[in-house]
């Protein structure tokens, strides 16, 4: 039997971390790490990743061994941000490559620029994407994002029978197979027209899909970033209102900016997310 080459042995190392991961809890580390790999999205994320790795690997005669790939990392990574690769998208190979490896990021020999609020481009405002993508053609899709916030894969795969009322007759929406297999009930925040659209979607679609197709170029991070902020908006205490212990204040490009702890605690349960470090990176930027 021959060598087996990087590419192939990185993917059947993250398929069977995946295979382990999928659907179950995370339990994580001291470095705030999981052993596994919890949703598709991740790792293809991750398999992409090193695979791109791997292609370093193999322009630098490396082709087969696990050990002398090891040793390229930290050049890989000055490779990386003299390519003008963002901070976000270091971290993100760096995270990969140490779940290929089974180690810890820390443990790589290479040090990723810090990630800055400001230097997170995607879907903050309007992106290139938009020109590609009509808003009149997809407003009711558009509008059901902003409204509920849901994650691309789960909004292609929800059903109108996923739809529910609380006691106080708030609408809600059921996601059954969120990121890491995790469910979660999202509470709908917008206007009566809006609530009204959502309504229809989902009594139209029945026990079927409310969404036969969910445009590729759908700015979906934006959108749930509205929802964020919108669920932020209703559910945080004024500023003088928030106890010491439950203030979240921000650092770097934010500095000074106050935040509500537990509003953003429920922002980020609602979205699936579990930190509110996340929120308050990423979707409360309007705020």
């Amino acid at each position: 039997m021959g060598k087996i080459k990087l590419r192939k042995q990185f993917n059947t190392i993250l398929h069977e971390l995946y295979r382990q991961g999928y659907g179950k809890p995370k339990i994580k580390d001291k470095h705030n790490s999981t052993p596994y790999i919890h949703s598709e999205s991740t790792y293809k994320t991750y398999k992409a990743q090193c695979g791109h790795f791997a292609e370093f690997c193999y322009a630098n005669g490396v082709k087969y061994d696990m050990e002398e790939a090891f040793k390229l990392i930290p050049e890989y990574g000055k490779r990386l941000e003299a390519d003008g690769k963002s901070a976000w998208t270091i971290y993100t190979a760096m995270n990969a490559i140490a779940k290929a490896f089974g180690v810890s990021t820390e443990s790589l020999g290479y040090k990723p620029p810090k990630r800055e609020r400001a230097s997170v481009s995607r879907s903050r405002y309007a992106t290139e994407m938009d020109r590609h993508f009509s808003v009149q053609a997809n407003e009711k899709l558009i509008t059901f994002c902003k409204c509920f916030g849901l994650r691309r894969r789960e909004l292609e795969a929800l059903t109108g029978d996923c739809m529910a009322f609380n006691k106080k007759g708030r609408l809600l929406v059921h996601v059954t197979n969120g990121k890491g297999g995790k469910e979660r009930w999202v509470v709908f925040y917008g206007t009566e027209k809006e609530r009204k659209v959502c309504e229809d979607l989902m009594r139209q679609a029945g026990n079927t899909k409310v969404f036969s197709h969910v445009h590729t170029k759908a700015d979906i991070h934006y959108y749930r970033s509205v929802y964020a902020c919108r669920l932020y908006k209703a559910i945080s205490r004024p500023v003088e209102a928030i106890p010491r212990e439950d203030r979240y204040i921000c650092r770097k490009d934010k500095a000074g900016v106050i935040y509500d702890k537990k509003a953003m605690q429920m922002v980020s349960r609602s979205l699936g997310h579990n930190r509110i470090s996340v929120i308050a990176n990423s979707y409360l930027h309007n705020i």
